[in-house]
């Protein structure tokens, strides 16, 4: 026959149990404060008083802030227009890149300026609702034939920048005759021009995306002149 636990048993264990708990209650309460401390940025010792309960509340509600806030930045940082970055978040990319590209043993990156050709004809002629088409349509091209990861932002009404990491001249230049293929698609006379830069040792951003710019007004003046002198032999 067992024998029946005594008062004093009954008591002790029901002590023991309780201590337990609470034990397991202060090392959660300790766990969500170190926690929220963390995400605040202060010491632990300053949420001593807070409950788990209200550490926790106060964790969630903070880490819903800060998403929303992520989000909201992501926001700002997309043109509305073609989806793609606007200048002042690619160029802090741009930064992180050529910092990146110095780093690694071969440095290559090639910044391509873009500037839609005929943009001031087309919004004259047929609608800005036209020319933002044809932006559009562009930005679309060259998201489809870039590589994953090369970044596309616009730098100022007509104007892009791509930054093509690990790159150079030779392998940037049939990407963008691939893009300019499927941005022609939509009609002959849809046609930009770019020039680009490869990363230099010594180069600034800025001073990349200058020398692209550069590029491109030299291209487009040889194209200029490939054009007067066609016209010549035809004529």
């Amino acid at each position: 026959m067992h024998k029946l636990p005594s008062d004093a048993d009954v008591a002790r264990a029901i002590g023991e149990t309780t201590i337990r708990g609470e034990e397991r209650r202060d090392h959660t309460a300790r766990s969500v404060r170190d926690a929220l401390a963390e995400r605040l940025g202060v010491d632990p010792r300053q949420l001593g008083g807070l409950s788990a309960e209200i550490a926790t509340r106060a964790l969630a509600n903070l880490n819903l802030t800060l998403e929303r806030l992520r989000q909201l930045e992501e926001e700002a940082a997309v043109d509305e227009l073609t989806g793609v970055y606007r200048r002042g978040h690619g160029m802090m990319i741009l930064t992180r890149e050529v910092r990146r590209a110095f780093r690694s043993p071969d440095e290559r990156l090639i910044v391509a300026f873009i500037d839609v050709d005929g943009l001031k004809w087309f919004n004259d002629t047929a609608g800005h609702a036209e020319g933002d088409r044809l932006l559009k349509d562009l930005t679309t091209s060259m998201t489809k034939r870039l590589r994953s990861h090369d970044i596309v932002f616009r730098y100022g009404g007509d104007e892009f920048v791509c930054i093509l990491p690990g790159a150079n001249l030779e392998g940037a230049a049939p990407i963008f005759a691939a893009v300019a293929e499927s941005f022609s698609e939509g009609g002959e006379d849809r046609r930009f021009s770019v020039g680009l830069a490869e990363l230099r040792e010594g180069d600034t951003p800025d001073g990349l995306v200058a020398r692209a710019d550069t590029a491109l007004y030299e291209a487009r003046a040889r194209a200029g002149h490939r054009r007067r002198e066609s016209n010549r032999v035809q004529a």
